[in-house]
């Protein structure tokens, strides 16, 4: 049936004689198939007879969903219009100070967005003082932003923040910098950043918000010591 279609559509040299053969071949299958389903439906012949369907269907639908993402992806000409030039803010997640955030918040400064805040969730009093101490006794010269949530929604918090950003500033794009920190085992790796990993989850689906992580490899100082003293 396929090909009788392509014969039709596209009438090359000498179609009518492959529109015949191939039409011919499409209604003898389909007689095949009928007898076949009809005499052994009881014997199983119904499963490919309702499988075929649903899989011709599944596969109509992703060939549009690939059509509909490309024709929405494409750019008619190359005078045509540009981005408009956006407001760059970084945000750093900040657990606590340790060398990996320092690194994250060097490497956020390097990159000279036009504005640059810390986040650090919270849920009492005391851990947001703890927090604010360790931030003073290190001088770290970057604006550091407490957001309360009881129950440590680390999502909801962040995504709350966001919301706030969003409001300061018109035509702004958001990168939110995630300092995470690399073990030496693969195994180990599972015991930590999965806070991270769902929040990185939740941010995909979040419009004018870029998410980077910065890895921190564990061990990578101590070896390198080693080497020199070696």
């Amino acid at each position: 049936s396929g090909m009788v279609r392509h014969h039709l559509r596209l009438r090359e040299p000498r179609w009518q004689l492959g529109l015949a053969i191939n039409a011919v071949g499409a209604v003898t299958t389909a007689l095949v198939a009928l007898v076949v389903v009809v005499s052994k439906f009881t014997e199983g012949a119904w499963i490919p007879a309702a499988i075929i369907p649903v899989l011709v269907v599944l596969f109509k639908g992703i060939n549009r969903h690939y059509d509909r993402l490309a024709s929405e992806l494409r750019v008619a000409t190359s005078d045509g219009p540009r981005p408009a030039p956006k407001v760059h803010t970084m945000v750093v997640l900040v657990g606590s100070v340790h060398v990996g955030v320092l690194e994250g918040l060097t490497y956020a400064k390097a990159l000279r967005p036009d504005h640059l805040t810390a986040i650090h969730v919270c849920s009492t009093p005391e851990e947001q003082a703890r927090i604010e101490k360790r931030w003073l006794e290190f001088g770290i010269d970057v604006p550091l932003e407490i957001v309360y949530s009881p129950y440590r929604d680390l999502q909801g918090a962040v995504l709350g923040f966001l919301d706030e950003l969003d409001d300061r500033w018109d035509n702004d794009i958001i990168t939110v910098v995630i300092p995470e920190f690399v073990v030496r085992k693969w195994w180990e790796q599972l015991l930590h950043n999965q806070s991270a990993l769902f929040l990185k989850g939740k941010l995909l689906f979040r419009k004018n918000v870029a998410v980077l992580s910065l890895p921190y490899h564990v061990g990578d100082d101590q070896k390198a010591k080693s080497r020199e003293r070696k």
